[in-house]
């Protein structure tokens, strides 16, 4: 792949709406699906110029993938190679199930300067409403459209101040409960292009500081310019049983706009390290097999489940014979503990969470 700037879809065939993605040739079964779901459910009025930015995604997985997303002949997809334009800079990322694809998002102002308005979409999801709604939405004069984050939110009111004082004083956030995640993002491209150059988005990449990488540094450049957007654009998983634990710290409107999101999801994030196709029984999984399983890909993420169930499952149960028990193996208490909190359940995990989150404290201001 020789990269070239993006070049605009005839905006006179039908309106036309940008989407782009990033990926790595590993990723090409995830992302297809990704595509697959969104196109299913997009309105075909539209036209949907579809690029996935990557620097190794191989032809033959380019080829299957053109043939199947294409054949519907309302969508485009082009794969730009990126090599050039993140070659000197010292991408790496503080998340092991992150890739430095994530920071491909900084490269969209400029890699598509014919369009002035963009979808951004991570590459684990399932898109099930119209994107095309998505595009449409206004932005107020604001540079993003974003989805506040419940999990973050949870983490930074139950832990013991690390998280918020992480968000004051590195992020500089001045209102951190409106942290958003940036796995579904709307670009106002033609503001950020006047705002920030892509040098230094890559540049501030090389900070060790943020934890979330390019999302903590999207909220520390773009706070006060985001377009909060309803929170069934982007609603994640529940994930090692986070709905009812950490993700209940947040805010109480955030939380409940996350519950009712649930309920009706038109983006199913599966975002941290448990994925469908690493986990058996996955949260919303389903989902994202009945869109697997129409791509040419399915055997392919049958195959990568078994591999990765097992290495995940050895993982989560050493993890969990490693945590220090709340109560003691001979206590009376665990007796009462196991009727009224019965272990595995998301009220026990709520009660643990707290109660850990008691400890730190005491321990921290004696």
């Amino acid at each position: 792949m020789k990269h070239v700037k993006h070049a605009a879809a005839d905006p006179h065939a039908k309106d036309v709406v940008p989407v782009v993605l990033a990926a790595d040739d590993r990723y090409a079964p995830m992302v297809a699906t990704t595509i697959h779901s969104m196109l299913a459910n997009a309105s075909d009025a539209f036209m949907y110029d579809v690029t996935v930015m990557t620097t190794d995604i191989s032809p033959a997985n380019q080829q299957t993938m053109r043939s199947f997303l294409e054949r519907e002949g309302f969508s485009r997809l082009t794969f730009m190679d990126v090599t050039e334009l993140i070659g000197n800079y010292d991408l790496s990322t503080n998340n092991e199930h992150i890739g430095i694809e994530t920071y491909y998002r900084f490269l969209i102002q400029d890699a598509l300067p014919d369009y002035d308005k963009v979808v951004y979409l991570d590459s684990d999801l399932i898109v099930k409403g119209d994107v095309g709604e998505l595009f449409a939405s206004d932005l107020h004069g604001n540079a993003i459209g974003a989805v506040r984050d419940v999990d973050y939110l949870g983490v930074m009111n139950w832990d013991d101040g690390e998280r918020l004082r992480y968000s004051t004083d590195v992020l500089a956030l001045a209102n951190p409960d409106d942290y958003f995640q940036a796995g579904v993002l709307l670009l106002d491209t033609a503001l950020l292009r006047a705002a920030v150059p892509v040098q230094e988005w890559l540049e501030a990449a090389g900070d060790a500081r943020f934890i979330f990488n390019d999302q903590d540094i999207l909220n520390a450049f773009c706070e006060g310019s985001v377009e909060y957007l309803d929170a069934s654009w982007n609603v994640m998983h529940d994930g090692g049983g986070r709905v009812a634990g950490v993700c209940s710290f947040a805010p109480a409107p955030v939380y409940a706009a996350y519950l009712e999101a649930r309920e009706h999801e038109k983006v199913i994030h599966y975002a941290g390290r448990e994925k469908p196709w690493n986990k058996r029984d996955c949260d919303r999984g389903e989902e994202f097999w009945r869109y697997a399983r129409e791509t040419p890909y399915y055997d392919e993420l049958q195959e990568r489940l078994e591999r990765e169930s097992a290495v995940l499952e050895a993982q989560l149960l050493r993890e969990q014979q490693d945590a220090t028990p709340l109560v003691g193996a001979d206590s009376p208490l665990r007796a009462v503990i196991g009727v009224v909190l019965p272990e595995g359940s998301r009220r026990r995990d709520a009660v643990r969470t707290m109660a850990r989150s008691v400890v730190r404290l005491v321990k921290r201001h004696p």
